[in-house]
């Protein structure tokens, strides 16, 4: 009895033991091909890694490109500020430039008609004559005598009332060419001004209405509340 279940536990052993070869290759693999599964899977797992360590890199290098173009965006945002300010700057200058050569060839046409109407008054009048002219035109300048004063007696300025030189300078050349005496031109303080806008010093209010008779323009005259050397200053704006 003893020996039979010996065999038996010796036939039992050898059976589980052949269950668990046969298990560990059911699948129908042999071991070679188990250790090339296995290989395989390191090595997918390589190239994931190396793939995520590539895609880490790639992503850090866009970020810092970003960051470049970023950078020079703002530094080309800050450039082109500063051309747009130097072209003002420059725009300005211009503006300044035509102003001073509009203003010094005013002046020096105005300075050759006087003296050519001078000239031409000391050739046709006496020495005599010329003196009591000049004490004439003195006493209407002052109003002694109560009559309209001549153009050339009456100091004037005139002002661009738009921002442009160009506007002053063309009122200038027509008043010259009437007569009168523009001393100055310039700009007025503000550029909203519409027209022609006339302003007369006291006692002058004639004057004005004789200037805006013969300008032949419509033209606002308004009398000055402020002190200035100039008997009569007009505000072009066209």
């Amino acid at each position: 009895m003893m020996r039979r279940t010996r065999w038996l536990a010796i036939v039992t052993l050898f059976l589980f033991c052949s269950g668990c070869t046969a298990l560990q290759y059911f699948d129908g693999s042999s071991e070679e091909e188990r250790k090339l599964f296995s290989s395989s899977k390191e090595e997918l797992r390589r190239e994931a890694t190396a793939a995520k360590n590539q895609y880490e890199k790639e992503k850090q290098l866009s970020a810092e490109r970003e960051g470049t173009i970023r950078k020079l965006n703002a530094e080309v945002s800050e450039l082109k500020m500063d051309l747009s300010q130097k072209q003002t700057q420059l725009q300005e200058l211009q503006e300044s430039v035509a102003k001073e050569n509009a203003r010094a060839r005013l002046q020096d046409e105005t300075l050759r008609d006087a003296a050519k109407k001078q000239e031409g008054s000391a050739a046709q009048v006496s020495p005599k004559s010329a003196a009591e002219e000049l004490r004439k035109e003195t006493r209407e300048g002052t109003g002694i005598e109560g009559k309209e004063r001549t153009a050339s007696t009456i100091r004037m300025k005139v002002l661009s009332g738009n921002g442009k030189m160009a506007a002053a300078v063309r009122t200038a050349k027509k008043l010259a060419a009437l007569g009168y005496k523009v001393a100055k031109i310039d700009l007025a303080p503000r550029t909203n001004f519409r027209g022609f806008t006339l302003y007369y010093a006291a006692g002058y209010e004639k004057d004005a209405q004789q200037l805006r008779k013969r300008f032949s323009a419509d033209m606002e005259i308004k009398p000055m509340t402020w002190a200035s050397e100039f008997l009569l200053i007009l505000v072009a704006a066209r």
